[in-house]
This record gives structure tokens, C-alpha cells and sequence, in this order.
């Protein structure tokens, strides 16, 4: 349950993380003669076909999902982040999480867990949709849209959509205010049904 927690408040973390600046990485200079370990590269991970104009943002040996190359792609604190735009209470984001605690969860059970988790740390919660979808390549996915007040922010809106795996559970989330919602979300939904996990 603690992973899920992570996961359902990522979008609100994350778009957080993305207010603050950062300082440009520091660069370390190594001498020609310093040997580098090689290993092999991550086995594919297969992706799907995204809306036209979409490019495929991958986490090698992990998770793919199409992007539209407009986005700002961004990594903070171990959490890609694609920036969409602004908004008035936030600036709507799509961040992808790997929960590895739900490695193999049956996904109606993940789905159902996440719902309990969202409903308890949120009090004002409310689902506003929940599916489970097949994709035309057989790949199972699970859609949760909700609005909430995280603590210390105004009300949000979210769309999850997981896909799980052997290996981990993979969770997408679109986050934006309210108003953004009905405008944004379809057209950012057949992205998220493009996720697809290692």
C-alpha cells in the first residue's frame, strides 16, 4: 500500500519538483585511460502505435509510452515528467512511476487497491471514471480519473492508467487543474493507452 501512496501523489510531487530550479548536474572528467564497464543493453520493450505526429519516450529495460514531442520531457528525483503546459494551479504534467511492489498484481486487483488508496488519503476524492481496457495488441490496461485536494495545493485532476507486468506495475498519470480537464484529458488519454511495461 505505501507504493501505491507513492505512486497516486507522484503527479502532485512531481509538478512541485518541476517549480523549483536546479542546478546543472556536476560534470566528473575521467582520464582516456580509465576502462568503462560495458554490460549488455536492456531487452526491448515493445511499444504501441501513438496519435499521428507522436514520438515513443522509452526507460530502456523498463516501460514505453508515445509522446508528442512538443512536451517537455524532464527527469527530477528519479520521475520522468513530461510538462504539457500551464495552468492556473498547476502545470499540467504526464509522470510515469514503476511500483515494482505490484510486480504480477492481478490488474483489476491493482486497479482496485490504487482506488482504495486514493479514496483513503484523499478526503475529498471523487472517482469520475474506471475502466479496464484491452489494447488491439492484447495488452490490458486499467484507467482511474479522479479529482482531489492534495494537502497544501488546490483541487486537482487526475487520469491514471496502469499496466502491469511480471516485473512491475506502470503507472502513468496526467495531473492539471480542473477547468483543464474536460479539454485536456481526451486528448491526452490515447497517449496514455500507449504505456506499455518490460
Amino acid at each position: 500500500m505505501l507504493a501505491l501512496a507513492l505512486v497516486v501523489g507522484t503527479g502532485v510531487f512531481a509538478w512541485r519538483a518541476l517549480q523549483r530550479p536546479t542546478a546543472a548536474p556536476p560534470t566528473v572528467s575521467r582520464p582516456a585511460t580509465t576502462p568503462v564497464a560495458t554490460t549488455s543493453p536492456p531487452a526491448p520493450v515493445p511499444s504501441a502505435p501513438g496519435p499521428e505526429g507522436s514520438t515513443t519516450a522509452t526507460e530502456p529495460g523498463s516501460w514505453s509510452m508515445a509522446v508528442n514531442p512538443a512536451w517537455d520531457d524532464q527527469q527530477r528525483n528519479g520521475v520522468r515528467t513530461f510538462l504539457i503546459g500551464p495552468g492556473s494551479t498547476v502545470a499540467a504534467n504526464i509522470t510515469v512511476v514503476v511500483d515494482r511492489s505490484g510486480a504480477g498484481t492481478p490488474l483489476e486487483r491493482y486497479r482496485d487497491n490504487s482506488l482504495t488508496t486514493i479514496r483513503s488519503t484523499f478526503a475529498d476524492a471523487a472517482v469520475v471514471d474506471q475502466r479496464l481496457i484491452t489494447a488491439t495488441d492484447g495488452t490490458e490496461l486499467a484507467l482511474v480519473a479522479y479529482s482531489a485536494t492534495p494537502s497544501g495545493t488546490a483541487k486537482l485532476s487526475f487520469m491514471q492508467v496502469y499496466v502491469v507486468t511480471r516485473t512491475a506495475a506502470y503507472v502513468a498519470t496526467f495531473t492539471c487543474a480542473p477547468e483543464q480537464s474536460a479539454t485536456l484529458a481526451p486528448t491526452i488519454e490515447p497517449y496514455l493507452f500507449t504505456l506499455r511495461g518490460a
